[in-house]
């Protein structure tokens, strides 16, 4: 077995004149150049490794290399690697290319071209250095606000203090990652609207006070149950996260106090032994909480008009049922169920799977369509999700098709499966409440059946059920010709 020697290497931490570039918008960047000699025989191989900083396939890649040798002299060679085949955000190293001469010091190592699924990349730019980022320069308030909100996204924190380097078609993530046309950082993950979206002070010190007060008012609502053991140390927990805010530190106080007084009293009731005379102290300790107004519940259901928020569904609940000023239309309008229902063809489903946009309830008509003849390739989806309903629960709904041919004849209304499966039957399915996309195909041509492509009178209806009440939710045209 040949041994080899590293006679020149560099790669992300290494400075100075042979330091790795980037060309604009590639979307491969380089993470190490190195040179290795066969010390028995004196043959160099020049060693390329590439990252994926794109969201496409990268196919192949071209490369340009200058090597400097020993003499002074140097070689400019150029190589492609036709069979890279690197998924997005992965990395690897391209084939080791065989050099002319073993007396090689230095290597310069430029990306001229890339091919990925959808587009041939061309070097037109001279390559640049990605560039570094500084830290914000935040107050502690607005900073720790910051962290807040990205944390819930999780992500690197390195991210968490600096900005983001956006450009036109790339960016630079807040965790010193370069990324082309991606939504989200290929390291951390972290959502570029996101980040961008927290690199406001004055809107992170808003958001800072409206996140105090709502804990605040909900902190406020359980110290008022003094008796409660359980509601205390909840409203004790919340009084710690906002420090400094109104008079949350005397609230913290008084309710330390106030579970002391408690716990003082019960071990005094113990000591006494006469278990009649425990139970009756006890019994009152924990009924003298005063009972929490409805105008109280109703101010923090304003602060709250989240579905997702079970506190204001509880409230709401309580005061829908004693007629309490507009609360039952509040919660008609948050938690009575309510659905969505989206088409689209093959071509707009992919871009639909890369972000976060929602295909419009359209009936799928000629401009949407893929003009090729493979009819095999370009089906029809269907979208459906939950615009409002009880917290953290789900909605079992009954999806049909009916199909309908040019001659006025029809296959009647079918089960569809979506090609996912389904719950208790092929076509039963348990939308959350939460928002959650259900998606899958519709419809799809094949042969001996009807054309809904291009034969004029076809068509394909949809219905959506409630599964436990039959009710019907929605029935409409998804393709018609």
């Amino acid at each position: 077995m040949a041994d080899y020697k590293v006679v020149f290497r560099s790669d992300g931490t290494t400075n100075g004149e042979h330091r790795l570039l980037w060309s604009p918008k590639s979307p491969a960047l380089l993470t190490a150049v190195q040179v290795s000699r066969n010390t028995q025989t004196a043959t160099a191989f020049l060693q390329v490794k590439i990252r994926n900083v794109s969201d496409e396939t990268i196919r192949s890649v071209g490369c340009s290399a200058t090597l400097f040798y020993s003499d002074g002299t140097n070689e400019v060679v150029e190589f492609d690697d036709l069979d890279v085949d690197l998924e997005q955000t992965a990395e690897k190293p391209l084939k080791a290319q065989k050099l002319s001469r073993g007396d090689v010091e230095a290597a310069d190592v430029i990306l001229t071209n890339v091919t990925t699924d959808e587009q041939k990349w061309k070097a037109e730019q001279d390559p640049i250095d990605v560039p570094k980022l500084d830290p914000l320069c935040f107050s502690k308030r607005a900073m720790r606000r910051r962290h807040q909100l990205l944390s819930r996204s999780g992500g690197n924190k390195r991210a968490w203090n600096r900005p983001v380097f956006d450009s036109e078609g790339w960016w630079v993530c807040s965790c010193g990652q370069l990324n082309v046309g991606r939504t989200a950082c290929c390291e951390c993950g972290l959502n570029k609207s996101l980040l961008l979206s927290t690199e406001d002070e004055t809107e992170l010190l808003a958001s800072a006070d409206e996140r105090d007060d709502a804990i605040y008012q909900k902190a406020a609502i359980l110290s008022e149950h003094t008796g409660d053991e359980k509601a205390m140390s909840q409203a004790i927990e919340l009084f710690r996260q906002i420090p400094g805010w109104k008079d949350a530190d005397k609230r913290l106080t008084a309710c330390n106090e106030a579970v002391s007084a408690n716990k003082t009293r019960l071990k005094r009731y113990i000591a006494i032994g006469a278990v009649v005379v425990v139970a009756t102290a006890l019994l009152a300790v924990f009924v003298i909480a005063p009972a929490i107004t409805r105008e109280t519940k109703y101010g923090y259901v304003q602060g709250h008009l989240s579905r997702n928020d079970e506190t204001t569904y509880n409230y709401l609940r309580e005061l829908k049922g004693s007629g309490y000023k507009d609360s039952a239309e509040l919660y008609s309008k948050l938690f009575d169920w309510r659905f969505e229902i989206g088409y689209s063809s093959s071509h707009s489903y992919r871009s639909i799977k890369k972000g976060n946009e929602w295909p419009d309830e359209q009936t799928i008509r000629d401009d949407d369509r893929d003009n090729s003849t493979d009819h095999e390739r370009y089906p029809v989806y269907l979208y459906v999700r939950a615009t409002s309903g009880p917290p953290r629960s789900t909605k079992r709904l009954k999806i049909s098709k009916q199909i309908y041919g040019s001659d006025g004849s029809t296959w009647g209304w079918v089960n569809t499966n979506l090609g996912l499966g389904g719950a208790r039957d092929l076509s039963c399915y348990d939308i959350k409440s939460d928002g959650t996309v259900l998606s899958g195909e519709l419809y799809k041509c094949t042969p001996g059946t009807q054309n809904l492509w291009s034969d004029e009178g076809c068509g394909c209806k949809v219905k959506v059920t409630d599964y436990d009440s039959g009710e019907v939710i929605y029935e409409g045209e998804a393709i018609k010709r």
